[in-house]
């Protein structure tokens, strides 16, 4: 029995547990059945529970999740360089 479906959107790789598929994981996380999850590049599914999974590696050069990746760290560094002194001190 198919216990996921894999999908390509816009570079992306979306996974989708099927309805009495068995249980699936996204790393430490069990999915909802019928609920498509982004993942990320290097991300283990675990399928049922023989301890069997699969690793998610980008290999055709496509987008993948870096651009986004890269993206939120762009975000991260600029939240980080605008934050007032005494809250960036509190941070730390």
């Amino acid at each position: 029995d198919a216990h996921v479906k894999l999908e390509v959107k816009q570079g992306r790789v979306f996974v989708t547990a099927l309805k009495g598929g068995g249980r699936v994981t996204l790393g430490d996380s069990s999915l909802f059945p019928g609920v498509a999850y982004a993942v990320k590049e290097g991300a283990t599914i675990g399928l049922g529970e023989d301890g069997s999974e699969v690793t998610v590696e980008q290999v055709d050069g496509g987008a993948g999740t870096a651009g986004i990746d890269m993206m939120s760290k762009m975000m991260q560094m600029q939240f980080e360089a605008t934050l007032n002194p005494e809250i960036k001190k509190a941070l730390e």
